[in-house]
């Protein structure tokens, strides 16, 4: 019962989910690296690393990891899993695309610090985690770009994740300047221009990947 409950939203554990989950966790740590390190070339972001110890450091590099994998899996699942193939099956893909993504960049809106930027680029990396369902028929792998794209924003480089900051999870103090339409400024990335660029980018990769096959 259990495992057709896991199948029917797209969790089944076969051997390529490990790939999958793996390959997400890639593309959303490069996805949000690629913001970093454009950003700190251009001289937008200062960062330090927090005075932890060692065993602190580990603790909240450990907590983190169980929050945004939580975090990651509660929205795929509610908004993939089950949102995005219901409406799938009765009003088909393009159109369930687009309503999926309304409805998750309005679930973001009322979070500090919100903007029309911030709403739009929240629809577009929902278009990207169907499209990346679509290509699996599986949760492994919008799951792992949802979860790595969270956690490397907050814990590796210090940024606010979709306007809120969680301080105990990073392990940077980053400081921005520039533009806000380019930054996203407290909102975190985004809210700017940077994360439109990679999340298109991103989905061209998904959207036409010849190593992207359904295992369902």
């Amino acid at each position: 019962m259990n495992k057709k409950v896991f199948a029917a939203v797209g969790l089944a554990v076969n051997k390529h989910t490990m790939r999958e989950l793996g390959v997400g966790c890639m593309i959303g740590w490069l996805m949000m690296t690629g913001i970093f390190g454009v950003e700190y070339l251009l001289g937008y972001v200062k960062v330090v690393a927090v005075e932890f110890s060692f065993v602190q450091a580990a603790q909240a590099f450990g907590i983190s990891i169980l929050f945004f994998s939580i975090a990651a899996m509660f929205e795929e699942v509610l908004f993939r899993g089950y949102l995005f193939q219901t409406l799938a099956r009765g009003i088909n893909f393009i159109p369930s695309v687009v309503l999926t993504g309304l409805l998750f960049g309005f679930a973001h809106f009322k979070n500090p610090d919100a903007s029309a930027f911030g709403w739009i680029n929240t629809v577009f990396v929902s278009v990207l985690f169907c499209l990346a369902y679509w290509r699996t028929r599986g949760l492994w792998f919008p799951f792992g770009i949802h979860f790595a794209w969270n956690f490397s924003q907050t814990t590796l480089y210090g940024y606010p994740t979709s306007g809120i900051h969680f301080a105990r999870y990073e392990l940077t103090r980053l400081t921005q300047f520039g533009s806000e339409w380019i930054t996203g400024s407290a909102y975190g990335p985004e809210g700017g221009a940077l994360a439109t660029l990679v999340i298109i980018f991103a989905g061209v990769y998904v959207y036409f990947s010849r190593t992207l096959q359904p295992h369902k």
